[in-house]
């Protein structure tokens, strides 16, 4: 297989692991424990659910800078992305697996679709114009289920945040202490307000229903929705926020901790088949593995980041072993890169 070597972050891609063990822990939760009513009561699942996604979508959109606008990076990506969807359906037709769809891998190569689109028709818009402009779709989005399966009008603009973040990057670190507290101070607050109602499944963007205004000329505005949705975005983009500076400040001025982290950064780039396993090992569950959730705080906080740390660590051996066949590695994992961890 051919190999391209790629300059990479070595606390950004610590920051990639850190998250793909929330995500993790977060299914572990989810299929593994505790009854579907209980799930979303769950302190530990919702804190998790508040920022985990959009802080993956925010790295994915950080290391999007140097692809987009670049010629063949959609066929790349398609390849990286979307190869590996359709060899998992066939596998899960095979095994008669219903249950899984793999729709971040969907999402995240349609917001690359999204971005490039932006930047070819846009010319000299700016990036912060171009979230803003997918912003005011996210509306529209919502009436298209092919799209909307995808979560896109959730992932979009953390996507686009990552993008501002690449671009902005040395700015931010001349106050990335100020950022720091500024952005643990506003995510404790959210999360002092935050519940089950404002998880992405249980509500979505609709405040104008454009549906009304294409099919019976008339024009609905929903600000409670507007005002839970705006909340949700807040919520997931200082949470993600606050990761980011964490991980940067540790980077910045803990050098032994950075050390660490350059070392823990390999492994942070086996995120995408850490994904890919955990969906058949945890959300299908095959030996139907069950912990006792008698006590819902051993559970939460033992039980299962404990069992969550052994899966990661089982994908990434498994990872390691399956890549070393290079069709395996491409038709299920897209195509691979080797990378130099700074």
């Amino acid at each position: 297989m051919v190999s391209k070597t790629v300059d990479r972050i070595g606390w950004i891609d610590a920051l990639k692991l850190v998250t793909i063990y929330f995500v993790v822990w977060g299914h572990v939760i989810l299929f593994m424990g505790l009854p579907s009513d209980e799930v979303y009561t769950d302190s530990v699942y919702c804190f998790i659910y508040s920022f985990h996604m959009p802080l993956f979508m925010m790295i994915s959109g950080f290391f999007a800078t140097a692809i987009i606008r670049k010629e063949g990076n959609i066929k790349k990506k398609f390849m990286q992305l979307i190869v590996p969807c359709i060899t998992l359906f066939v596998i899960c037709c095979l095994l008669d697996i219903n249950s899984l769809n793999f729709w971040y891998l969907k999402s995240l190569f349609i917001c690359y679709v999204i971005f490039d689109l932006l930047y070819l028709v846009g010319g000299k818009i700016t990036l912060l114009i171009s979230v803003f402009l997918a912003f005011l779709l996210f509306p529209l989005i919502v009436h298209f289920p092919i799209i909307n399966n995808y979560k896109i009008d959730f992932m979009l603009p953390f996507f686009g945040l990552g993008l501002l973040i690449r671009n902005n990057l040395n700015r931010i670190e001349e106050y990335l202490n100020w950022y720091l507290l500024i952005f643990a101070i506003s995510f404790f607050i959210c999360l002092l307000f935050w519940n089950k109602n404002f998880i992405y499944y249980f509500s979505v963007p609709n405040w104008i229903n454009y549906k009304e205004l294409l099919f019976n000329n008339t024009l609905s505005f929903d600000f409670n929705n507007l005002l839970e949705v705006m909340f949700r975005y807040f919520t997931g983009a200082v949470g993600g926020l606050f990761f980011f500076c964490l991980f940067g400040v540790i980077s910045k001025f803990l050098p032994k901790l950075n050390k660490q982290m350059n070392t823990w950064g390999k492994y942070g780039m086996y995120t995408l088949q850490i994904y890919i396993l955990q969906s058949f090992l945890v959300e299908v569950n095959p030996f139907s593995i069950q912990f006792p959730t008698e006590s819902r705080l051993l559970y939460s906080f033992v039980f299962a980041p404990i069992f969550s740390f052994c899966i990661v660590v089982l994908c990434i051996i498994l990872a390691k072993f399956m890549e070393k066949n290079r069709y395996v590695a491409f038709f299920l994992f897209g195509k691979q890169f080797n990378y130099n961890v700074k």
